[in-house]
């Protein structure tokens, strides 16, 4: 990797010679050292000979008398077809850009001479929360701190590119609420042309991250794990659970997929499991009676069930597709077993050897916690729930630290983890520093983003077929803000009466079409993300 990261950079300080406009060794080692100034110049300038080496007579030309360097023209031609494809791309992104930017401005009335500049706004904003989470992403590895991927946010890079632009005060128009639902859109865009070439941009953004780093970036990958064995929270599997919606694989499926294919052993336990059917079945109740007298925010299943454009009515028929009434923990053991090779194996033995003092300490943190998320979803609050939430967490928290007790002592070396989109289980170990008074064992927690990029650069990613690595998801946040209304869900089955008769996928279009919009107009009603199921769960 090192290597191909050199090579890269001796081609682009190379870009615009040709036989007629050569350079010099030493400027070719000026341009390389410029992107990289914070490195000594001797490390540098090594791996720029290494890398002139390995590229003479393949893709440039060294006129030794004079030691000045220049591209060969296949060289040239391939760059220049690379930069048409690219433009291409860049043109594709831009015009669904623009495309989301008119569908979520139109109906607020915004005059279209502002058009243009709130494209611009989103479309730098991709690209700003690209380069951001790259930039999180390699100093987390070479630092060996998971938890500082939770800093960057969609909408602070459009608050950001906001303020370089000027957008006009109207009434009744939130710009960061619908910028950054349009930033969101794009980033979560199912169109596989502009997937891959964002995908493309993440990944030359995170090379070139890990290169400001260090110049040896292999060292850095090298510190990552090369097998892993990794549980999954109910904040992972609900929305591989609702992407089964969807014609195609949703982001949280390709990502576990992908994960396979790198030859990752992927684990859940029963009290995750259990979760889940409970969520189910709070989100069954919430669709059997009528919205209006629902109280708190729509059940994620449901909510997601209703966007796809589907009919309130026939919620509880898709249910069947995942477990029965009788025994339904079983049945979504065996869903997730045969659909995406998910094995269902507890961590309750590990848990009970874990050290009394952090099981204890993990018991205190997360009954809190529980209890403060319930308490602002219902007024009602159920100890035994409660204890069943706080004993998943600690069983899963503590039983891969246990697993890990035989394993070498590094923070990014451990072969078990536990994959979690819940922001407070990144936030544990300042807690837990308190309650034991010492340095507590590393976090077995991982993030999605942090898993999608691994498979990209760690040392599993050469398993990792070209198409699958292409497919990669940019972003994994759940896209839950908490927008679907009751009135919106009225809405919607309004829509569906009026459409009666028509063919079942037209008016699932008309309706998904109706909340996409809605959904643009309102943009993130609330950071509810992640924590939206996590609330969701926690007051089943």
């Amino acid at each position: 990797m090192t290597k191909l990261a050199f090579d890269a950079l001796v081609r682009s300080a190379l870009v615009g010679t040709d036989r007629d406009h050569r350079i010099t060794r030493v400027e070719v080692k000026a341009r390389v050292r410029a992107l990289l100034p914070a490195h000594a110049e001797t490390q540098v300038e090594g791996y720029v000979e290494g890398a002139l080496r390995r590229l003479e007579k393949k893709a440039i030309r060294h006129w030794t008398k004079e030691d000045e360097f220049c591209l060969t023209h296949d060289e040239v031609q391939r760059l220049t077809h690379y930069q048409i494809r690219n433009a291409l791309a860049d043109d594709d992104l831009r015009a669904q850009v623009k495309a989301l930017v008119v569908s979520a401005l139109t109906p607020l009335r915004v005059e279209p001479e502002f058009f243009e500049t709130a494209t611009v706004i989103v479309r730098g904003a991709v690209e700003r929360f690209l380069v951001e989470r790259s930039q999180t992403f390699a100093l987390a590895v070479a630092r060996g701190q998971m938890r500082s991927l939770l800093g960057q946010d969609v909408a602070e890079a459009v608050v950001k590119e906001l303020a370089s632009r000027t957008l006009p005060r109207l009434l009744g128009v939130d710009w960061l609420a619908v910028l950054t639902g349009c930033t969101t859109e794009v980033l979560e865009s199912g169109d596989e042309t502009i997937q891959a070439y964002l995908r493309s941009l993440a990944d030359a953004y995170t090379l070139f991250a890990f290169l400001r780093e260090t110049p040896d970036v292999q060292a850095v990958v090298e510190k990552m794990f090369s097998r892993g064995d990794i549980w999954l929270d109910t904040s992972v599997l609900l929305p591989v659970v609702a992407e089964a919606l969807d014609d195609e694989e949703g982001r949280f499926t390709r990502m576990l997929r992908a994960a396979q294919e790198a030859g990752l052993n992927l684990f859940v336990t029963e009290g995750v499991i259990e979760e889940i059917e409970r969520h189910m079945n709070r989100s069954l109740h919430c669709a059997r009676i009528s919205a209006r007298n629902w109280e708190g925010a729509i059940p994620f299943l449901l909510r997601r069930f209703l966007e796809s454009g589907r009919s309130i009515g026939t919620f509880a028929g898709w249910l069947e597709n995942f477990r029965g009434d009788t025994r339904p923990i079983d049945d979504l053991a065996i869903y997730l077993q045969e659909e995406l090779n998910i094995q269902r194996r507890g961590l309750e033995r590990e848990a009970d050897v874990a050290p009394e003092d952090l099981r204890f300490a993990l018991q205190a943190i997360w009954y809190d916690a529980h209890r403060r998320r319930r308490e602002q979803v219902t007024r009602e609050v159920d100890e035994i729930v409660l204890t069943h939430l706080v004993q998943h967490d600690v069983e899963c928290y503590a039983g891969v630290i246990q697993m890990r007790s035989q394993e070498r002592d590094s923070p990014f070396g451990y072969t078990a983890w536990w994959l979690t989109l819940d922001r407070i289980a990144f936030n544990l170990e300042p807690q837990l520093r308190e309650h034991l008074g010492a340095k507590p064992p590393d976090s077995p927690v991982m993030s999605a983003d942090f898993l999608v990029n691994y498979l990209a650069f760690g040392p599993v990613r050469r398993r990792i077929a070209k198409p699958t690595e292409s497919r990669l998801p940019t972003i994994l946040d759940t896209g839950t803000a908490r927008y679907l209304t009751p009135e919106l869900i009225a809405e919607a089955e309004r829509i569906r009466a009026q459409l009666e008769g028509m063919p079942e996928r037209v008016v699932r279009r008309h309706v998904r079409d109706m909340l996409d919009a809605a959904k643009r107009r309102l943009g993130p009603v609330s950071k509810a993300g992640a924590e939206a199921i996590d609330d969701e769960v926690a007051a089943t």
